[in-house]
């Protein structure tokens, strides 16, 4: 499994403190915690009105906050990519639909975005083939898990 003596007491240190907290919640908070861990907690019934006025909100506070930022940039770039609906959706699903925290969360993935992969990616879809062979390498080893709604 590639893991040194330290590392599996560490891990075995980990897991004991994990059960020794688990086991002291409740069953409703022990659901609870599956839920957010899950990604399913709180679901929210989306109709348009709610997604209309849930992406008014988030328009109004990046109108306030992107000044001489890379998303302003990105927005110069493709304003097709920067504002369509799916693309803004996914933000303020992140977010619980707190249109602040998707704008904040907009705005670090743009700094992110352009860290990583440089100011011509910057409005462009990530693929495979963006990817040099460290990054294939570490996806490889297990290092991300991509994390989305478990809906078992």
């Amino acid at each position: 499994d590639g893991l040194t003596a330290e590392d599996k007491k560490n891990k075995q240190e980990i897991d004991d403190l994990l059960s020794e907290a688990l086991n002291g919640l409740t069953f409703e908070e022990r659901e609870e915690q599956q839920e957010v861990l899950h990604g399913v907690n709180d679901l929210v019934f989306e109709d348009d009105a709610f997604l209309d006025r849930a992406l008014q909100e988030l328009e109004s506070h990046l109108a306030n906050t992107t000044r001489g930022s890379l998303y302003e940039i990105a927005e110069s770039m493709d304003p097709a990519y920067v504002s369509a609906r799916a693309f803004r959706v996914m933000f303020l699903r992140a977010n619980e639909y707190d249109a602040k925290s998707a704008a904040n969360q907009m705005l670090r993935f743009f700094e992110s975005k352009h860290q990583l992969f440089g100011i011509d990616k910057l409005v462009k879809d990530i693929t495979i083939e963006d990817l040099d062979e460290d990054d294939i390498a570490c996806l490889k080893g297990g290092w991300l898990q991509l994390m989305g709604r478990d809906k078992s």
